[in-house]
C-alpha cells in the first residue's frame, strides 16, 4: 500500500516501479480517489525499488520500496 502526497490525491496518475539497475519493471495508470493505493508487486524479485508517481499535471513523487523474498 502506498500513501500518496496530498497533491496527488484525486487525480489520474502513472505509477512506475524501477529496479536498482534503472529498468522499469512495472507501470500502471489509474485514477486515485483517496490517500492510499494498492500496488501488486508479488511478481517482483526481492530487492530495493524506486516507486515514481506522476500526475497528468506533472506533479511527481518518489518513494523507496524494499521487497522482501516470499
Amino acid at each position: 500500500t502506498l500513501e500518496l502526497p496530498n497533491e496527488l490525491q484525486t487525480q489520474e496518475i502513472t505509477v512506475s516501479v524501477i529496479s536498482s539497475t534503472g529498468q522499469v519493471v512495472l507501470s500502471q495508470q489509474q485514477a486515485v480517489f483517496s490517500s492510499k493505493m494498492s500496488l501488486n508487486v508479488e511478481s517482483l524479485s526481492a530487492g530495493v525499488y524506486t516507486v515514481s508517481i506522476q500526475s497528468k499535471s506533472g506533479q511527481r513523487a518518489t518513494k523507496t520500496m524494499i521487497k522482501s523474498s516470499n
